[in-house]
């Protein structure tokens, strides 16, 4: 958490958790179309 603590207190509080959220929301993105990608598979319409 150290290194957390660090970039929190050069780039303040509300930029890292700007950044934070739009990271979780891109992993949660590409989990999703990853998941549309094995159903496809799964039922043979690639």
């Amino acid at each position: 958490m150290g290194d957390f603590g660090r970039v929190e207190r050069a780039l303040g509080r509300d930029t890292v958790e700007t950044i934070v959220q739009k990271e979780k929301s891109l992993e949660e993105a590409q989990r999703m179309q990853k998941k549309g990608q094995k159903r496809k598979i799964d039922r043979g319409e690639r």
